[in-house]
C-alpha cells in the first residue's frame, strides 16, 4: 500500500468528483463525533438522514488517522448509496468542513473489508489515499483531475 497525501484542500468541484470516485472503489463512508452534546443541529440532521443507512455505531479509540489516548468516541460507519453520497456532497463542500460542532468529523471512505481507501483529519486539513497497486493503476488509467493534487502522485512507481 502507498499513501499519497492532498498537498491543497480538496473543495469544490475536486471534493464532489473525489466522492464520486471513491463510491465506486469503497463500500462505506465513517464519520465521527467526539461527544454528542458537543453536535449542532445541522450534524444531527445529517445524523438523523443517514439512520437507514448507519451499518455500525461504536465508541472507539481509534480510527483512520487517528487514535486518542484515555477517551473515545462515536465512529459512525455509514453504508454508502446514491443517496448519501448526494448527502455528503450537499452538506460540505470540502475535506475540511467536516468539523464539529456543525458537522461530524474525520469523514473517510472504507473498502468493502473495512480498510481506508480514503481517510482525513479534518481539523488539521490533511486527507489522504492508501491505494493498493491495482487501485494506483486503475486510478493512474482514469487520471480525475484532482490527482495532481496528490503528493508523489508524478513520481515513477
Amino acid at each position: 500500500m502507498r499513501i499519497y497525501r492532498f498537498s491543497e484542500p480538496v473543495c469544490g468541484d475536486i471534493y464532489r468528483s473525489l466522492l464520486d470516485y471513491a463510491s465506486t472503489e469503497c463500500a462505506f463512508a465513517s464519520l465521527v463525533v467526539r461527544r454528542q452534546s458537543d453536535l449542532g443541529s445541522a450534524g444531527h440532521q445529517l445524523i438523523a438522514h443517514l439512520a437507514d443507512n448507519l451499518n455500525v455505531i461504536e465508541n472507539q479509540s481509534e480510527w483512520p488517522g487517528t487514535k486518542i489516548m484515555d477517551a473515545s468516541a462515536t465512529v459512525y460507519e455509514i453504508k454508502l448509496s446514491a443517496e448519501v453520497l448526494e448527502r455528503l456532497k450537499i452538506v460540505a463542500n470540502c475535506m475540511h468542513d467536516w468539523i464539529m460542532p456543525d458537522l461530524p468529523e474525520d469523514l473517510a471512505f472504507l473498502r468493502a473489508d473495512k480498510t481506508a481507501w480514503l481517510a482525513s483529519i479534518s481539523h488539521e486539513d490533511e486527507a489522504w489515499l492508501k491505494l493498493d497497486e491495482d487501485e494506483e493503476r486503475l486510478l493512474r488509467s482514469s487520471a480525475p483531475s484532482w490527482t495532481s493534487l496528490l503528493s508523489g502522485w508524478g513520481e515513477a512507481t
